[in-house]
């Protein structure tokens, strides 16, 4: 059992991609098990680094309990930078049906540091400034619901909790994510 732990420690820090911002300002390290989960849950987390410096560790992005879960390698295989500050990773399949619109806005008055937003795709958006807001195209739902969560943290270190919404796809195809000090809402429009 020991050999066991030590084989998924191993696992768990173990980096496995890295990629870099169009302008060289952010560095994301991937790291964890990427394939499929056999006898202990599989996890992907994101290091990052701002300039050569480490700017926020330990980012959850995936978990697959066992085998009969998606594995990341096989969910995101695709990664690329949408601008300077935003990472997707996504599968281009999951466009087949078409794209919702979703608008992240920080309505905090303070800059965000981070944001983990995802849908079918996943997006690491990094320093969203007080009053900004980005467009960003998501799959249309497979389903009968488009899911979208979030979670992050302002620069001050205070967290952004996980939220997340289901919404008919029939009815919406426009969602917006507002994140207050209050609150975070995710709307469909």
């Amino acid at each position: 059992m020991i050999g066991v732990g030590r084989f998924w420690f191993k696992q768990r820090s173990q980096e496995f991609l890295t990629t870099t911002s169009p302008d060289h300002t952010y560095t994301v390290r991937l790291k964890g098990s990427k394939g499929r989960a056999l006898i202990m849950p599989n996890e992907v987390r994101a290091d990052v680094s701002k300039a050569g410096q480490l700017f926020v560790s330990d980012i959850w992005l995936h978990r697959a309990e066992d085998s009969f879960d998606l594995s990341f390698e096989a969910g995101f295989p695709e990664v690329r930078w949408l601008t300077d500050n935003i990472v997707e990773f996504d599968r281009p399949e999951y466009f087949d049906q078409g794209a919702d619109s979703l608008t992240v806005e920080n309505k905090a008055g303070k800059l965000i540091k981070y944001l983990r937003v995802q849908s079918e795709n996943k997006f690491l958006i990094f320093e969203l400034g007080s009053g900004e807001s980005i467009s960003l195209k998501i799959p249309a739902a497979r389903g009968d619901s488009q899911s979208i969560a979030v979670a992050g943290a302002f620069d001050d270190g205070l967290e952004i909790p996980f939220k997340s919404g289901s919404f008919d796809k029939r009815q919406h195809s426009n969602y917006h994510i507002g994140v207050a000090l209050s609150d975070t809402t995710i709307d469909a429009q």
